[in-house]
């Protein structure tokens, strides 16, 4: 239950820095976050530190097993050091990137797994 609130709050604090209501942002809540990702195989993921870093906003399909796979220790996705900002269309990751610092609405990188390749 923490973990949902936490994320709730992160969400609106996300708000005022220019994401939309559509975007997700996991803090806390793997669950959450993975069911994101089963409902939304066509989405995008950017992979962000906890704290905004503009050099680290690493763009993922939503199915790359690098942000997703089975097996690994509760918590590794949305806690410790990282977020994940899920979008459903190019114009999103664009907002998501520049509320993350990116001035030009680009990640900072892509998956080289996953090859993300939004239409623009």
């Amino acid at each position: 239950m923490a973990s949902v609130c936490r994320t709730q709050m992160k969400l609106e604090h996300s708000h005022d820095r220019g994401l939309t209501a559509r975007m997700q942002v996991f803090v806390g809540d793997d669950r959450g976050y993975l069911d994101w990702l089963a409902r939304h195989p066509e989405g995008w993921v950017l992979n962000v530190r906890m704290h905004a870093d503009p050099n680290y906003v690493v763009l993922h399909r939503a199915t790359c097993p690098t942000i997703s796979r089975p097996g690994v220790r509760a918590g590794a996705w949305t806690e410790r050091s990282y977020r994940k900002v899920c979008c459903t269309s190019p114009e999103e990751i664009d907002a998501a990137a520049r509320a993350e610092g990116r001035a030009d609405g680009r990640p900072s990188k892509t998956c080289g797994i996953c090859h993300p390749q939004p239409g623009r």
